[in-house]
């Protein structure tokens, strides 16, 4: 992701492009579930107190 990243800010090549732009459901759907199981992790850790 970060490579991808990296190399999207970089680049004026549309086939790069495009490439990275299909792969942004997969980082979506990544980034969704750590977010999830950060607020999972803290919601148990704030309840205990």
């Amino acid at each position: 992701m970060v490579d991808d990243r990296n190399l999207i800010s970089h680049t004026y090549h549309e086939e790069v492009a495009e490439e990275i732009y299909q792969q942004v459901e997969s980082y979506w759907k990544l980034m969704d579930e750590i977010f999830r199981r950060v607020v999972e992790k803290l919601e148990l850790d704030f309840s205990s107190r």
